[in-house]
Order: structure tokens, then C-alpha cells, then sequence
């Protein structure tokens, strides 16, 4: 397998042998070689041809025991996760015998439940779609009540939440913006500004990850 990812995690775990059989796998950062990477896959159209293709690309990084996955109903942190931000649907999931890739659930629609940390990673929605416009004092009280219902909704299920269409706004509006999502418990900062973002995280003292537009 010649794909980029595979050869960093190739470099990281030389093979082992009877004299190495019990180094631990590392992932691909050095400050901390047990955080996983998250690679997100956003299958937007025609699911069933694609979804087969996908976990068939994954068996090399399946093969040597890279892949975060759930088994018996317990989650494995392997060097990657593979999270399905696109059309697969829960039955697709857990129809896959390796359990190894999870869904980006419906951060706005998860009553119910269909979706737990056996089945997905990341709950997301739109910002804009599901808080609103935002004025200039911020954060109006009802949408700060919705954002914290959300949140604990996510959490409660074990899912990381994540919002996109975060819009770029006058600094000060926005870093204020990211100072209230992080303090409220967001687990993924989607923003392009990484600079600002870890000015923000940096003053919260809070370990949210930031993920680039």
C-alpha cells in the first residue's frame, strides 16, 4: 500500500519479532503517539457502491491493527479512526463485521437511540442551521440553552460534538464565540483560523481539538 498515511504508521511500527513483541503501536504524533487521527470520509452520493470500496481501502491499515474499532460493545483507540461524515446509514455501520469505520451523527436529531459510541465518533450540524445568527452581544440566552442541550445530548451518548459553518466574524466577536463553545464543552473547535483557535484554548486551558475547514 503506497497511500501517505499508511507509510507515516509503516515508519512508526517497524514489524515485530520475538525480540519486539510486545512494543505498544504508536500513532502518527509525535508529542503524544497514543492520540488518534481522525480521517474523516464524506460519501455524499451513492452509498452502496462506496461503501464497500471504502472498507476494502481499509484493510491494510485493518490487516496490522491501526483502526480503531468496537468489539462486544467496547471501543479500541487504535492510530486511526475512521468516521463517516457523509450518507451512510447506522445499519451499513454495524452490518460491517470489522466495526471499524463510525458515523458523524446528527447532532440536532439524536433523540432516540441509534446512536451510541458503538456506532459513531463525532455528532455534528451546522452552527448556522441549528444555533442561528448571532448578534453582536453574542449568544443570545435561549441559544446558549440550546447549545448546552446539545452538547449533553452528545456527551451523554459518548460522542464527541462538532460544529461546522462556524462564520468568520470581527475577531473579538468570534474569539468570544469559541471562548463560550469550548467553556460549554465543544470537543472539536471547525475553524481556519488554528492561530486564534489556540490563542483561545490556550487562555480556557481546555484540550479541544481543532479541526481545519
Amino acid at each position: 500500500m503506497s497511500y501517505p498515511l499508511f507509510k507515516i504508521l509503516q515508519a512508526k511500527n517497524p514489524v515485530k519479532d520475538a525480540t519486539t513483541p510486545t512494543i505498544p503501536v504508536r500513532g502518527i504524533y509525535d508529542i503524544d503517539p497514543n492520540q488518534t487521527l481522525v480521517l474523516l470520509v464524506d460519501i455524499k452520493a451513492n452509498p452502496e457502491i462506496a461503501w464497500p470500496l471504502l472498507l476494502e481501502q481499509l484493510q491494510p491499515l485493518r490487516t496490522l491493527g491501526w483502526l480503531s474499532h468496537t468489539k462486544n460493545g467496547t471501543l479500541f483507540m487504535g492510530p486511526v479512526t475512521v468516521v463517516d461524515t457523509g450518507t451512510t446509514q447506522v445499519e451499513q455501520v454495524e452490518a460491517n463485521p470489522a466495526r471499524d469505520v463510525f458515523l458523524d451523527a446528527p447532532l440536532a436529531k439524536l433523540d432516540g437511540d441509534a446512536y451510541t459510541s458503538t456506532n459513531s465518533y463525532y455528532a455534528s450540524v451546522s452552527f448556522r442551521r441549528s444555533i442561528g445568527l448571532i448578534g453582536p452581544s453574542g449568544l443570545r440566552n435561549s441559544q446558549l440553552l440550546k447549545v448546552r442541550d446539545e452538547i449533553q445530548k452528545a456527551h451523554s451518548r459518548g460522542l464527541k460534538v462538532r460544529y461546522w459553518s462556524l462564520s468568520a466574524w470581527p475577531l473579538s466577536k468570534q474569539s468570544r464565540l469559541w471562548e463560550g463553545l469550548v467553556s460549554e464543552g465543544l470537543d472539536i473547535l471547525h475553524i481556519d483560523d488554528l492561530l486564534g483557535a489556540r490563542e483561545v484554548l490556550t487562555r480556557r486551558n481546555r484540550n479541544c481539538i481543532v479541526s481545519a475547514s
